[in-house]
């Protein structure tokens, strides 16, 4: 593993699970090597800010979008993202609004996730699907898998490709739970199991890789299996915690997904 990919994985996994953005960006794709271009996307009344970091070969329809969790702003996971273009991906990165260069939002840092994130990721996958023609895989982290889960609830049609979640959160009233409990903080979601449940069920209909840590405790109580179980499904399961799947998993995890 690179160290700048060792690094990004230390700052992330200890100031994840509480939403924190960033308005400054730590670095652009071009400073790791990588071409880019920035497209600003309309989510409803929010400009959703996005980078494009397109393959040479522009044949190439491979690709796959980030979509982040509860920290920073796109560029803190540029290392990552290189782990992807490296692969052959075109690679699609995004700020939630209030995050990054994206449109204000008002911020509670004690919100599990906001729904609204969601209509910020189908506004920009749809937007690179239809101006671009690509029909990009999806990696979702954490907070982001919250959102990618309702988005797929909300559009099922919109995505064919398989969908990796890394510290997949099962229940949003566990982690909840978990995160009073941890951080002493009155944390508080949208809703609650009883309605991502629901989509929960719509994406077993979706190929999905699972990567979860045995010690993972953010995203569910160690030691438990899976809250649901599908034939589409399949688990990564690693001896690590919340958010290092990358880390734990190295070359295994970036083989799987770029076959």
């Amino acid at each position: 593993m690179k160290p700048a990919m060792l690094l990004f994985l230390l700052l992330h996994c200890v100031e994840a699970t509480a939403i924190k953005p960033l308005k400054e960006y730590r670095d652009t794709p071009d400073g790791l090597g990588m071409p880019y271009t920035e497209h600003v996307v309309k989510a409803g009344s929010a400009n959703i800010t996005t980078w494009l970091l397109p393959q040479k070969d522009t044949t190439v329809k491979k690709t796959i979008i980030l979509c982040n969790s509860d920290y920073g702003n796109m560029s803190y996971v540029l290392p990552l993202a290189k782990n992807w273009y490296d692969c052959g991906f075109n690679v699609i990165l995004f700020d939630y609004r209030g995050f990054g260069q994206s449109s204000p939002f008002a911020i509670d840092s004690n919100r599990l996730f906001y729904e609204e994130y969601s209509e910020d990721f189908l506004a920009v996958f749809s937007f690179y699907k239809n101006t671009r023609g690509f029909d990009p895989r999806v990696y979702a982290s954490s907070m982001g898998t919250i959102i990618a889960t309702i988005a797929y609830g909300k559009q099922p049609a919109l995505f064919t490709q398989p969908f990796v979640f890394d510290s997949f959160i099962e229940s949003p009233d566990y982690t909840l739970s978990y995160l009073r409990e941890w951080k002493n903080r009155p944390f508080s979601a949208p809703f609650a199991d009883a309605q991502y449940v629901r989509y929960v069920d719509e994406l077993k209909a979706h190929p999905t890789i699972f990567l979860r840590g045995s010690a993972d405790l953010v995203a569910h109580p160690a030691g438990t299996a899976m809250t649901a179980e599908s034939p589409n499904w399949t688990t990564m399961e690693f001896k690590g915690g919340h958010l290092q799947a990358p880390y734990i998993l190295g070359e295994k995890l970036f083989g799987v997904i770029c076959e």
